[in-house]
Formats: C-alpha cells, structure tokens, sequence
C-alpha cells in the first residue's frame, strides 16, 4: 500500500523536477532588462535552482550578462569552481568596499556572505535574498533597486527539500528549510517569478 502511494506520486515529482518551456520566456525577459543596462537579481530559496537558473541563462547568453560574484567563507561545495559560483579565497573584512554582507551560525562555525561595491559596479547579474533586496533602498540617492528587474525562483518545498538532502555538506536541511521560511516570510519584493516551472508577472497565478 505505501509502495503504491509512492508510485503515485513519482510522476508529479519528476514534472516538478522537469524544466518548463516558461524558463525561455523568463530567458528572454531578463536579457530585454539586460539590454536598457539595468541589473538582474535572481532569488529563491535554498535548492529552488537559482544557480543553475543563472549558470544557464548566462552560458546561452555570455555577451548579455555579467556576474556580480559573492564572496563566502563557506566550505565549497561539490560541482561549486571558484570564482565561478563564488569568491571562496578570501577570509572577510569589513572595509569600506563591502555593500553588504550577512552571516550564518552553522554548528558553531559562522559562515560570512558579502558583496563589494566594485563586483555590484561590474556586473548585471546576480542572486540576492530578500535582505540584500532590502538594503538597496537605504541609499535613498542611488536608488539602486529602482534600476533592478527581480525573478523570483518560487519552487515546492518537496522539491528543495529533496535536493537538500542530497547535498554532502555542513548545513542541515531543516536548518535551511526553517532559515528560509523566515527569511522569505511574506516576502513580495520581485517583478517576476517561475513558480514551480510557470513564469508570471507578479500578481499573476496560474490557472
């Protein structure tokens, strides 16, 4: 009988997994904000994709998007290349450079994230949170979020759970599925989404 349940549900899990045709609109969307010099900023929660998400975007389009590159003190993970993800070789200082930065007690050892002025100056492309998104409103002058176009990766619980668990690394998968239910808590601040697969303007729900 929980043989059958599972058969049952196999085939929503492997659509769920599957890649939409609605990622080429979202594709063709971005490069157009891409085009008029504005920036991109992709979020989602942890395993919605966002990496792969960019990685792709970026490989069929390499002379539209530049990345704004992260630094971290985290460990790499497998399949992550330095320089290519993220910035892993440098231990973090907070200088005048840092646009921002946050950091993450990971049983017991605090993992830095941060972002320097001259990688935001550099690129167009990135992925943010919900707190980076938040920041670039205190500079009331540069008004940086208003030169922005945001997707918003909104995946199933099921799915990022599942890739969660196959990760080999430090972080616990219920730590990142609570940290990003509150991290994400009514969060609204995107012009766009793909949610499960379906790219939408926001406001916009699939029938």
């Amino acid at each position: 009988m929980l043989l059958a349940s599972v058969r049952n549900e196999i085939p929503k899990f492997i659509d769920d997994l599957r890649k939409s045709n609605d990622e080429i609109i979202a594709f063709v969307v971005l490069k157009m904000i891409a085009s008029i010099n504005a920036k991109v900023i992709v979020v989602g929660k942890g395993a919605s994709g966002k990496d792969t998400f960019v990685a792709k975007l970026m490989k069929q389009n390499p002379e539209s998007f530049r990345k704004m590159l992260w630094n971290t003190t985290r460990p790499i993970r497998t399949g992550e290349i330095q320089g290519v993800d993220y910035d892993f070789s440098k231990p973090f200082e907070n200088s005048s450079d840092v646009m921002y930065s946050s950091k993450f007690d990971v049983n017991g050892e605090v993992w830095h994230y941060w972002l320097t002025k001259s990688n935001w100056d550099s690129g167009n492309i990135m992925i943010g949170t919900p707190a980076f998104l938040d920041s670039l409103y205190d500079d009331l002058q540069t008004n940086n979020r208003a030169n922005c176009g945001v997707l918003y990766i909104d995946e199933s619980e099921w799915v990022r759970r599942s890739r969660l668990m196959l990760r080999a690394d430090a972080d616990l998968v219920e730590r990142r599925l609570d940290g990003d239910h509150a991290d994400f808590y009514e969060f609204a601040d995107y012009d766009y989404t793909l949610k499960n697969g379906r790219f939408l303007l926001k406001g916009e729900y699939p029938f």
